[in-house]
């Protein structure tokens, strides 16, 4: 579990195909401190286990399953990642509860910066629409952000960040095109599972009705 509160900017040393899956090595400082071989680490919002320690730097095993519904099939290109430890019992929850398990991906369609708030629109995918409400919070490359606004019709959300944020984390190094890892409010999926009893059944407006909301 995590909280979406980047630590860290890490660099990609070497992504390198292992049979089926990947090998990453990620070089950072402050996340390697008391990080042991099992522990998880969220990179880009995704949860990894460290299988191996150096002095500057980690090690992961990415599976087939994980490449697929990331953006990590794309991080050969990139330099930066976000980083995050797990957290610990005792820590502040300053973001939210994000999990490191990816639903889906975004694409980016503009960042207007001004000197006071970032603005981030995304493109989102149609299915993940259904769990984001305004000033609801999401996970963005594994950063906790709050949504500004959401656009149903074209599916499309708008986030305003603030400059601390967006120089503290990868955001600032993103454009117009780019895809980043969504990870939706862990709640409203808990709370849709609890109604539907886990079916694939759609929830409709007058089954809510009927039960009071």
């Amino acid at each position: 579990m995590f909280t979406g509160l980047i630590e860290e900017i890490g660099s990609i040393k070497s992504i390198v195909p292992v049979g089926q899956t990947l090998r990453g090595e990620f070089i950072c400082s402050l996340v390697l401190e008391n990080t042991r071989i099992g522990d998880s680490i969220a990179i880009n919002g995704v949860c990894q286990t460290v299988t191996a320690v150096t002095k500057n730097s980690f090690t992961v095993e990415i599976s087939s399953t994980t490449l697929r519904k990331t953006t990590i099939s794309e991080w050969q290109n990139m330099k930066y990642v976000n980083l995050e430890r797990a957290m610990r019992l005792e820590d502040r929850l300053g973001g939210h509860f994000v999990q490191g398990h990816v639903n889906n991906t975004a694409g980016i369609i503009k960042i207007v910066e001004s000197e006071s708030m970032i603005l981030l629109e995304l493109q989102m995918g149609q299915e993940d629409m259904k769990y984001i409400i305004d000033e609801g919070s999401i996970s963005v490359d594994g950063i906790s952000l709050t949504v500004s606004e959401k656009n149903r019709k074209q599916n499309m959300i708008s986030i305003r960040v603030i400059p601390h944020t967006f120089r503290g984390t990868t955001l600032k190094y993103r454009k117009a095109g780019d895809r980043v890892n969504i990870e939706t409010d862990m709640i409203g999926r808990y709370i849709e599972s609890l109604i539907t009893g886990g079916k694939e059944e759609k929830l409709t407006i007058k089954e809510l009705r009927s039960w009071g909301y």
